[in-house]
């Protein structure tokens, strides 16, 4: 593997889904629900992804920035890791929540992009339609 300096920029499709805490049931055990699959679903393609991408690049190291650009009507969603510049583009004010895309995105890219998410110091993150 090569070490990787600069920019890594991944492209996930499929709709995203936010972070959601799993229901606990009265035995402590965990109950799965829709949302919490919808998100597993989503950690699952955006690890598909980012392995592709990362397949002949060492885990980036040090501080990062991340930009996550999460397209919600056609459903393809744009990573990059390092300085990123993107067009303001029209809002996307309805739910999900941008913080709980950015989370779910975020675990799903720890111990492959990078070791751990404390690694991160900035984000920019942006929901939007077209």
């Amino acid at each position: 593997m090569k070490e990787h300096t600069g920019e890594v920029r991944i492209v996930v499709k499929g709709t995203p889904a936010p972070w959601t805490s799993p229901r606990r049931g009265r035995n402590g055990g965990c109950i799965p629900t829709p949302s919490v699959n919808r998100m597993k679903s989503w950690q699952d393609r955006v690890r598909l992804a980012v392995t592709k991408a990362m397949r002949e690049i060492e885990e980036l190291k040090g501080p990062l920035s991340l930009d996550i650009q999460f397209n919600m009507t056609s459903g393809v969603t744009t990573i990059n890791v390092g300085e990123c510049q993107f067009d303001e583009p029209i809002g996307h004010a309805v739910k999900p929540d941008l913080t709980n895309l950015v989370k779910s995105t975020e675990d799903a890219l720890k111990g492959i992009v990078f070791k751990d998410d404390c690694q991160v110091t900035t984000v920019d993150a942006g929901k939007w339609k077209e």
